[in-house]
């Protein structure tokens, strides 16, 4: 072991900020993280993984957070190999927790190894998490094993894999959009993603059917409330035409007017 134990010590110390960051609030958490993964990009490469190994020891909240540093020394082949090898650790919820790092870091350099994992993982959260992970990345090298599911998704994928195809929006999953968009016993929030998907790829009935959705009401009965799909709609449209958008109820319903007057005339 190659362990520079004035890094060791430094990581130890960036590592448990990051786990005693997690009982604060989102924003603190934030402003931790940035300060930590700053701290990290100055360290030295050398010695790097051997003396963040030494860092984590046997502490479980330390090896959860290493993900964050580890992402940041991707430029080495040695990092990639150890995230690569552990894509298949026994551990499930390990596994399930980097694949879904690799989507929000983005680390591009390991989308190659999520198809093995959207195929054959066999944890459907793993698979799941692998599948987003692919949309996120737009990683095309992912699009045969998403097609392939998309043949005959199984039902705890469906969702997963219209998102992600939604994002990547190739030609050839025109069939499966039109499958599910057509699907009046399919869920609406995934009709409008398909929809996304189909008026990404140049479909204008989809479109108007999103356009139309921005004003899909809540329904609500003295008991219940089943929240519309206005946001996601909206989101969609304004994806699409590279408008601002603002997840956001009031923000939505001050601007869909005038979104669906655009959309409209763009139809036309």
């Amino acid at each position: 072991m190659n362990a520079d134990k004035n890094i060791v010590a430094k990581l130890r110390e960036l590592l448990d900020r990051l786990a005693d960051s997690r009982k604060l609030s989102n924003d603190e958490q934030e402003q931790i993280h940035d300060a930590v993964i700053a701290e990290t990009r100055s360290l030295p490469c050398d010695c790097f993984l051997d003396s963040l190994d030494g860092a984590v020891g046997k502490s479980k909240s330390r090896r959860r957070e290493s993900v964050y540093l580890l992402s940041e020394f991707t430029q080495l082949p040695e990092v990639i190999a150890r995230l690569g090898e552990e894509f298949k650790n026994p551990d499930v919820s390990w596994r399930h927790w980097l694949v879904q790092i690799v989507g929000h870091r983005n680390l591009k350099q390991l989308a190659s190894q999520l198809p093995p994992i959207i195929e054959n993982d066999p944890d459907m959260l793993c698979r799941k998490a692998a599948i987003w992970s692919a949309g996120r990345l737009k990683a095309d090298c992912c699009l045969p094993s998403l097609m392939k599911l998309a043949e005959n998704p199984p039902d705890e994928l469906r969702s997963a894999i219209t998102w992600s195809l939604k994002d990547l929006a190739p030609t050839n999953a025109k069939e499966y959009f039109e499958r599910i968009f057509l699907d009046a016993s399919a869920e609406k929030q995934e009709r409008i993603v398909a929809a996304w998907g189909l008026a990404k790829l140049g479909d204008k009935s989809s479109l108007g059917f999103l356009v139309e959705m921005m004003f899909d009401p809540d329904k609500r009965t003295p008991r219940s409330c089943t929240p519309g799909q206005s946001l996601r709609a909206a989101q969609a449209v304004c994806d699409i035409k590279g408008w601002q958008f603002q997840w956001n109820k009031t923000f939505v319903q001050t601007h869909r007017n005038e979104w669906r007057k655009l959309a409209l005339a763009g139809l036309n």
